[in-house]
């Protein structure tokens, strides 16, 4: 992915696939239960998991998806964050107060993760990543752009 700086004079949060999401209605992905390929794709996921008969295996998530679930496209900007908790994650944080969890390819994370803080405007398909028994809010990165 080819990181582009772009100008922006107005700040906007917009989700594509009509109103901003409500966060129930998230397409909620799981923790895959059965068997893991060892390999590792350029998403940092296992090549392939065994999902339910009904979901199917998402390798940019790692995660089971229900396979009748659409994607909904989302664009937002704001401010990354390296978590420094154990989990490493890399967050967007938007300037509505929303923060979303980025996924990302192995070599984007690599790019980004020196530009914590920078304004950035992130396009990819917006998921529910299962944290602690709840849903957080997650992209899978299609593009990101740097704000200058």
């Amino acid at each position: 992915m080819k990181f582009t700086a772009i100008a922006m004079f107005f700040v906007c949060t917009m989700v594509f696939a009509g109103e901003k999401s409500n966060r129930k209605d998230l397409n909620q992905g799981r923790i895959p239960t059965g068997i893991c390929t060892m390999d590792l794709n350029e998403w940092g996921q296992s090549g392939f998991c065994e999902c339910l008969p009904n979901e199917s295996y998402d390798k940019r998530s790692g995660l089971c998806m229900k396979s009748q679930n659409i994607p909904e496209s989302i664009m937002v900007q704001g401010a990354i964050k390296l978590n420094s908790d154990l989990t490493n994650r890399i967050s967007l944080n938007t300037w509505a107060g929303e923060t979303f969890q980025l996924i990302l390819k192995s070599e984007d994370r690599i790019s980004i993760e020196s530009l914590t803080g920078k304004p950035f405007e992130v396009q990819g398909e917006l998921i529910g990543y299962p944290v602690n028994n709840s849903y957080n809010p997650a992209i899978i990165v299609k593009e990101i752009n740097i704000l200058e």
